[in-house]
């Protein structure tokens, strides 16, 4: 598996992780880095041929394994679904994509009419994510969209 967390120290032998979407649940019984990549012994697997099904699924550790995240710092699955709402009231559509470009995430917005808008994750534009809410408040920079 490749890494796309830094919460490897959550694998640890008898840990659960849940592989494939929408995903079933299965016992770690080792990780060991591998060629730049992850290797996972998992308790169902014993043997070879039974571990390829799953080579390539995503793997997500439980959220109870994990440490708290900072103030200000969310998982994606977090904001993916938030509702998006200008200064002025005015619903945009929901984050339906987190577009990880190396300088800053962009969120892919859309729209009930079926419109995306790229909004950049920073915090002159995304000023503010409320998970109660459930809603992200942002200030579209001038020429980002065309209004009507």
């Amino acid at each position: 598996m490749d890494a796309y967390s830094d919460e490897l120290q959550a694998l640890e032998s008898e840990s659960e992780v849940i592989l494939g979407s929408p995903g079933t649940r299965h016992t770690v019984i080792s990780v060991r880095p591998h060629q730049g990549r992850f290797l996972l012994k998992l308790s169902e697997c014993v043997d070879r041929n039974q571990a390829e099904q799953y080579r390539g699924l995503e793997v997500r550790i439980l959220l109870d394994r994990t440490d708290p995240l900072p103030a200000g710092v969310y998982y994606h699955r977090q904001i993916l679904g938030l509702q998006v709402v200008e200064l002025d009231g005015r619903v945009l559509g929901e984050v339906s994509e987190i577009l990880e470009t190396g300088g800053n995430d962009v969120y892919v917005v859309r729209a009930a009419s079926g419109a995306e808008l790229l909004l950049p994750a920073i915090s002159s534009v995304i000023l503010e994510i409320d998970l109660e809410k459930g809603r992200v408040r942002v200030a579209i920079p001038q020429g980002l969209e065309e209004r009507n």
